[in-house]
């Protein structure tokens, strides 16, 4: 059975399909998996080897950080 999960993603409301994880996440919002991303979840650095394994739950808040080009 498919869940909805209910997070928070750079301070915006988001729902998504449940199971997920970050590395899932950061497909679905179109981010570069080979880019260069800084990921929290709940105020915890997600590092990048563990984005497949890292799984989320309903209720958490993610901070994707990405380099901005430019000055």
């Amino acid at each position: 059975m498919n869940e909805v999960l209910h997070l928070t993603v750079n301070g915006e409301p988001t729902r998504v399909p449940g199971p997920a994880s970050v590395a899932s996440l950061l497909r679905r919002l179109a981010y570069d998996p080979a880019g260069h991303l800084a990921v929290a979840v709940n105020k915890t650095f997600v590092p990048r080897a563990q984005h497949q394994h890292h799984p989320l739950r309903d209720g958490d808040e993610i901070d994707v950080v990405a380099p901005m080009q430019g000055g």
